[in-house]
């Protein structure tokens, strides 16, 4: 079920993206608690209007954002987040539609919350490298 969402979520509507990573991470060994996460998830999707990506025109930098979620995943695990996106050479550079989004769980265990946004812009900074 992962697979046929997650293109969507990584390209249009990364609101999706968490739930999915949530959803994957169990989905070795399900337990009904993994059913009703599912159920919900397909519930949310049904009832949502249809993402939209607007693409404005801009000097085609590559910009991205970087966040990460501290010990908040089972294991003592952290969440990763990223955002790519083309824009201008500004110092904040204006949001444009996304190239890419990023939601994952590290694999490592951290031991803080700085190591924790390491890992996360490690993750996104190997991303970006091909892009």
């Amino acid at each position: 079920m992962t697979g046929k969402f997650l293109f969507y979520g990584r390209a249009v509507d990364l609101t999706l993206l968490t739930a999915l990573s949530v959803i994957a991470s169990q989905q070795a060994k399900p337990t009904e608690e993994t059913i009703k996460i599912v159920n919900q998830f397909l519930d949310y999707c049904a009832s949502q209007e249809d993402a939209v990506v607007t693409y404005r025109r801009s000097d085609i930098k590559l910009a991205g954002h970087s966040n990460a979620g501290y010990l908040n995943k089972p294991k003592s695990r952290s969440r990763a987040g990223g955002h790519f996106y083309m824009s201008n050479n500004a110092e904040h550079p204006p949001n444009n539609g996304a190239v890419l989004n990023i939601a994952q769980i590290i694999k490592a265990v951290m031991s803080s919350v700085a190591e924790s946004e390491l890992g996360a812009l490690y993750i996104n900074a190997k991303e970006a490298v091909y892009i």
